[in-house]
């Protein structure tokens, strides 16, 4: 399956990886696709601490939160309120689906562009390539065939199970 995100894929795999889940989980798990899209912008804020040598307080980037990482790297110039603005509704929208079972495929195909733009972005600036060739997010026609398929579980009742069935867990 073709993914716009295969582009980040040599140079930056973990942004690819994301990309690509949230995408094969729009429509069977939004809320974990939502979760995916936040990853995104909490794995690029992270790469760009490291990248630029931001220091954290404690040493660890863990130890920041991604309000603190949006709003330092806004404050340094680093990226402008389009930017920041982007950044904290991929935040906002994932920490529902986290804490609140937020489970919308609508707001995955409205936030999957933004990720994508957001990753575009970050692999011109801090990558090898530093005039990527800008193109426009295209959601996959088909998501993954096995994703897609539904299934229908047939409940056995007690006594059709063997003896090891029973057991077994």
């Amino acid at each position: 399956m073709f993914s716009s995100f295969d582009y980040f894929e040599k140079e930056f795999p973990v942004l690819s990886k994301l990309g690509k889940l949230a995408e094969s989980y729009c429509e069977t798990d939004p809320n974990s696709a939502l979760y995916k899209i936040r990853k995104i912008g909490e794995t690029v804020t992270a790469l760009i601490y490291r990248y630029d040598n931001i220091v954290c307080p404690t040493g660890n980037i863990n130890d920041v939160s991604p309000v603190t990482r949006i709003n330092t790297l806004q404050n340094y110039g680093i990226i402008n309120s389009l930017l920041a603005r982007s950044f904290t509704k991929l935040r906002k929208i994932g920490n529902e689906a986290v804490h609140e079972d937020l489970d919308s495929s609508v707001l995955v195909k409205e936030l999957l562009p933004i990720s994508y733009s957001i990753c575009l972005w970050f692999a011109g600036t801090y990558g090898a390539n530093r005039n990527p060739e800008y193109k426009e997010y295209v959601a996959p026609e088909k998501l993954n065939a096995v994703a897609r398929k539904k299934f229908i579980v047939r409940v056995k009742k007690t006594a059709e199970f063997t003896q090891e069935q029973k057991h077994d867990d």
